[in-house]
Parts: structure tokens; C-alpha cells; sequence
């Protein structure tokens, strides 16, 4: 702190330091202005600050807290797990991206970004990143509450979640392929349109409340994008701008991942259409132009250091991603698998326990239960709407009938 405000002293600028945060990677230091010292002079000397604190430093003005920061790596970054952000959260698709630089988690909510973008170099952490947003979300949600479309040109990285159930088709690994599914993941929206005009609903939440069996959100993961675009970059633009344009009220949601942050890659048809993106460290400023439309990621340090920049956070905001181990990602898969196989002998158990009961002598059991104990009518019921949402509306339709039966005959 007290190197801060010599250096500047040096230079004839008065400054003082009055905010320091710290997080697991970096400190910020909050500076302000003193006398007739402007902000154009202290950012001014960036590089000669970095040069003599022997830090890759970032600086930029702090409008909301009117001051100037000063982010700098620590000596020792801290690691931060996987454990430290999976906490569950009441909505399903809000998702945990990391630590903020006070060290608190920083989530949002995939349904409002509504699409992200992300790019950085090769080992600044991407991959990872979208490992950990995988795992997050098929560990805390069901098929029936999200489905997969994992597009990997670059075969290595998404297939191990091969035998997931959440995968809506298998992990599309031949470049071909992945061109293919695009189209059909556009001609899926435009059959949901279809559907929600059908039942005069806006939007999938709307579609979902009405309905017994829930339309499940989709997910679109692509890990290179380079590799579609140097292919066919017409028909994929073309199939990626479609969904982002539309795709958000009926459900399916982007993330394009990249590590050539380049125009001829990141188009300006691709940008304007994904407001909610993440840079990770990149070579230049150029690229970080790109990704942001401002500098600055080519000051991050690497190793799961971001910036966030979505429609509610204009000015970039500093993260620091989870580390997520292979091994770890195995875990949870396999935990997925288990899951699954155990919802499905419990839908058989319950299917054959419906058979049992819609036969017969369940109706004598329904007519005791409604004539001798009307309170466990409406427990049965709940059961059923809980256990069996397929078959509810049906078995209360019986229950119905027996009733209007009985009144009749009465």
C-alpha cells in the first residue's frame, strides 16, 4: 500500500489508498484521488507501476465506488475448489461461475444470461470452466429438468459424459455431425413454438405451469467453436444466431466456448447476440477487444482468472473459476448414472403398483377409502401426483367417476 502511493508521489500525483479487498487469487487496492490529480494521470502510468511492483496489475476506474482499482496477484493464490461452490440453490438452472474478489460466490442464472460466451487461451482454464458448469448442473437436476446437446470437434474434453442420462443425443464429436445437430436442435425450437402457441403460453414457464409433465430446459455446449467455423462458417453462424435470437423463451440455452478469440471466429453476428460473456487470459489486448469490446483480460494471470461481463454487469467483474479434477467429474457422472438407474426402477415399481391398483378390487379399495376414511383421499391423490405424474390425472379421473357413480346410485 505504502509502495503504491510513493510510486505515485515520485511522479508529482497525489493518491491515496483507502479499500483493500482481498480474494483468492488477487488484492484490490481502492485509490483515490487527491488536489488536481485526475484518473487520466494515474492510469496513465499502468505499465510503469506493473514494471516496479513486479505484477501483471490491472487498473481501472471504479464509477460505482468512485475510486480507482488496482488489481494485484497475489504471492501465493489460493486454490478454489470444486466443494466451495457447489452449494444448491432453489432454481434449478442458477449456476455458480466462481469467487469474486471479496472471496463470496458469484452465480447466475443461465435462464437470464440468456447465452454465454467464453474464450481464453490454451491452459487459461476453459475448458475447465465449462467442466464445472456441467458437473454443477447434472449434479442438482434430473433429465427431466435439463437435457444436453455437447458438440466436442476436439474429441477429449465432453466425452466423459457420454453415458449420462442427461445427454438428449450422444456427444457429438465429428465436425459433420455437430453441423447437423445444429439444425435440428433449431428445428426442435421452432416445433416448441409450435407447441407453447398451441396451449397460448409465452414462454416455457408458463407452458410448464400448466402442464403435468414439464417441458425439460436444453442446454447446447459447444467446446470449439473455431473448429465449426473454419468448416462451415455460413450454416453454423447461421444455426447459432437462429437459437440465440429465439431459443430463450422456449428453453434452450447456449455456451460457446472458444480459444482463438478472433473476428473471422467471434463474429459480430455471434457478439451482438451474446451479451453475457467470460474472458479468461489472452495473449493480447486485440483479443481481449473482441471477446469484451474493452482491454483487459490480457492483464488476468490465468488459471481459472476471469472476466464476467453480462447485461446486468457492464463493467467486467473479476472471478476466480473452481478447480474441478477429472477424477471429480467421473465421480459425478457415475452419481448421475446411479441416480438415474434408481428413478427408473422406482417409475417400473410404481408402473406395476398402478396396474395392480386400476384393476378390480382397487375399486372397492377407492369406494371403502372415499365412504369409510375421507382423509386418506386426498393423501392418495398427493401420492399419486408426487410418485406417478404420468398417470395422475387419469387416476383421479377414476376416483371421480366412482364418486359420481356412488351419488347416482344414491
Amino acid at each position: 500500500m505504502k509502495r503504491i502511493e510513493e510510486f505515485f508521489k515520485r511522479y508529482g500525483l497525489s493518491v491515496g489508498v483507502n479499500k483493500i479487498s482481498e480474494g483468492p487469487s488477487v488484492v484490490t487496492y481502492g485509490i483515490t484521488t487527491k488536489g488536481r490529480t485526475k484518473s487520466s494521470q494515474v492510469l496513465a502510468l499502468l505499465d510503469d507501476l506493473s514494471l516496479t511492483l513486479s505484477r501483471r496489475l490491472r487498473m481501472f476506474v471504479n464509477h460505482n465506488g468512485g475510486y480507482i482499482a488496482v488489481e494485484m496477484p497475489k504471492e501465493s493464490p489460493e486454490m478454489v475448489t470444486f466443494n466451495q461452490i457447489d452449494i444448491p440453490s432453489s432454481n434449478p438452472m442458477d449456476t455458480p461461475i466462481g469467487l469474486d474478489m471479496q472471496g463470496k460466490l458469484f452465480r447466475q442464472d443461465i435462464t437470464k444470461m440468456p447465452h454465454l460466451l467464453v474464450a481464453g487461451t490454451t491452459g487459461s482454464g476453459k475448458s475447465v470452466l465449462i467442466h464445472a458448469i456441467i458437473s454443477y448442473l447434472i449434479s442438482h437436476n434430473t433429465k427431466d429438468i435439463l437435457q444436453l446437446v455437447l458438440i466436442d470437434p476436439k474429441r477429449v474434453e465432453l466425452v466423459s459424459y457420454q453415458d449420462i442420462p442427461h445427454l438428449a443425443i450422444p456427444v457429438q464429436t465429428d465436425i459433420t455431425d455437430a453441423i447437423n445437430t445444429l439444425d435440428a436442435v433449431v428445428k426442435l425450437m421452432e416445433n416448441r413454438y409450435t407447441i407453447l402457441e398451441d396451449a397460448s403460453c409465452r414462454n416455457i414457464g408458463e407452458y410448464n405451469d400448466k402442464v403435468s409433465i414439464p417441458m425439460p430446459y436444453i442446454l447446447v455446449v459447444i467446446d470449439e467453436l473455431a473448429d465449426l467455423m473454419m468448416t462451415s462458417k455460413g450454416q453454423v453462424e447461421g444455426s447459432i444466431v437462429r437459437l440465440a435470437q429465439m431459443a430463450r423463451a422456449i428453453g434452450i440455452h447456449l455456451i460457446l466456448a472458444t480459444q482463438r478469440p478472433s473476428t473471422d471466429v467471434v463474429t459480430g453476428l455471434i457478439k451482438g447476440n451474446f451479451p453475457t460473456r467470460i474472458a479468461l487470459s489472452v495473449v493480447s489486448g486485440m483479443d481481449s477487444r473482441v471477446i469484451l469490446d474493452k482491454t483487459g483480460a490480457e492483464r488476468l494471470i490465468g488459471k481459472g482468472d476471469m472476466l464476467y461481463m453480462s447485461p446486468a454487469n457492464r463493467l467486467p467483474v473479476r472471478l476466480q473459476g473452481a478447480y474441478i479434477s477429472s477424477q471429480k467429474t467421473l465421480e459425478i457422472c457415475r452419481s448421475a448414472i446411479s441416480s438415474e438407474i434408481e428413478r427408473e426402477k422406482r417409475r417400473i415399481e410404481m408402473e406395476k403398483l398402478y396396474r395392480i391398483i386400476t384393476q378390480e378390487r382397487w375399486i372397492v379399495d377407492v369406494e371403502y377409502i372415499i365412504e369409510g376414511c375421507p382423509d386418506k383421499e386426498t393423501d392418495l391423490i398427493e401420492t399419486l401426483k408426487e410418485e406417478m405424474p404420468w398417470r395422475h390425472d387419469k387416476v383421479q379421473s377414476q376416483i371421480l367417476s366412482i364418486k359420481s357413480k356412488g351419488e347416482v346410485e344414491g
